[in-house]
Order: structure tokens, then sequence, then C-alpha cells
């Protein structure tokens, strides 16, 4: 995994409460890559329209 990304988290197996919250932290990353990602589509959208 270290070549392909730049931060790794390792968490242990078998500490439950250690891999929730991991799952949290890839959650909440992945809604604001998407936000983000949104924003970005919707500002295209936007100035194509504009042209028009």
């Amino acid at each position: 995994m270290n070549e392909l990304c730049e931060l790794n988290l390792v968490v242990p197996s078998d500490n439950t409460a250690r891999i929730q919250e991991t799952h949290i932290l890839n959650i909440i990353s992945f809604i604001s890559l998407s936000m983000k990602c949104f924003e970005e589509m919707l500002e295209r959208f936007e100035e194509y329209f504009k042209k028009e």
C-alpha cells in the first residue's frame, strides 16, 4: 500500500472501536471529496449555460 498511497492508516483488527472510527473517517473523506466534485461540476455547468 505504501507504493499506492501517501498516507496509510494502520488499525489493529482486534480493536472494534478503532475499526469503526476508521470507517467514519473514510465516509467523511468520501463525502467531502464528493461535495468538492459536485461544486466543481456545478460551476462548469453554470459557465456553460452562461455562454449560450
